[in-house]
């Protein structure tokens, strides 16, 4: 394992901080080809891939910190003093995608074929940043004995000395499965929307389940034996599903998004 963390200020690099941001290089350069047929050139590229960061690093922390202040167990003021001491995919997901969605709608580009050209290679940039959390000893799992069990640094995040499930791995097997499989849906796929589409529910309904085998402390719930981020997975299945429903009434172009008119 390797447990380091380089403080600056209230922010800090780790494992974590690392592997995020080169998964998310991995993405926008992995979609630049499906974004350069849809009008988006390097340079925007580059700006959609910033809004992206910025986005989904505000998002990722209020999704930890709303919960903790709404329920009267962190002050408003930890919020910037305490910066880097707690994130939540699903709150980096939804505020990386709206700052992109703005940003192209700003730049006048088409929302949705941006999105999925970003969403198609997201979970091989997620299954990156799982290394990252591997390597913290963050979002482990409960005490395992035998095989897959994994013993963490004392210094990591884990910070026991008995052998737990490896659901950071486990997560990783997911975002690869779940890259092929929307790899698939992207080249066989006419209707803008899609994939994002598709990433979000198939992300949903894992971590909803994997939920049920983490262990690490700071997962907030509202009782009934679901956490935050379960409830949040419910909705977003159900959006997802509500936003799919829209789609296929939509007529299928004659050409996918991005071809020739």
């Amino acid at each position: 394992m390797a447990p380091f963390r380089v403080g600056l200020g209230p922010f800090a690099i780790s494992p974590m901080e690392l592997f995020a941001f080169l998964g998310l290089a991995l993405t926008a350069w992995l979609s630049r080809r499906k974004m350069a047929e849809i009008g988006v050139s390097g340079t925007a590229l580059f700006d959609l891939s910033l809004a992206a960061l910025v986005g989904g690093a505000v998002g990722a922390r209020l999704f930890y910190f709303l919960p903790l202040w709404l329920r009267g167990l962190e002050s408003g003021g930890t919020l910037f003093t305490r910066w880097s001491e707690g994130s939540g995919f699903f709150g980096g997901l939804i505020g990386g995608s709206l700052a992109v969605a703005l940003l192209a709608r700003v730049k006048k580009l088409p929302v949705l074929p941006v999105l999925d050209a970003g969403a198609a290679p997201l979970p091989l940039g997620f299954a990156v940043g799982k290394v990252g959390c591997f390597l913290a000893g963050c979002c482990f799992g409960p005490p395992c004995a035998g095989f897959p069990g994994v013993r963490f640094a004392p210094r990591s995040l884990a910070g026991d000395a008995k052998a737990v499930h490896p659901t950071q791995l486990y997560e990783l097997a997911l975002g690869l499965a779940l890259f092929v499989g929307l790899r698939v849906l992207s080249n066989r796929s006419r209707r803008p929307g899609e994939v994002t589409l598709g990433f979000v529910a198939g992300y949903s309904l894992w971590r909803f389940g994997i939920e049920f085998l983490r262990a690490d402390p700071g997962r907030h719930g509202f009782g009934a034996g679901l956490s935050d981020s379960q409830i949040t997975a419910l909705v977003l299945l159900a959006l997802s599903a509500a936003g799919w429903v829209l789609l296929r009434r939509r007529s299928v172009p004659p050409f996918p998004a991005g071809g020739p008119a």
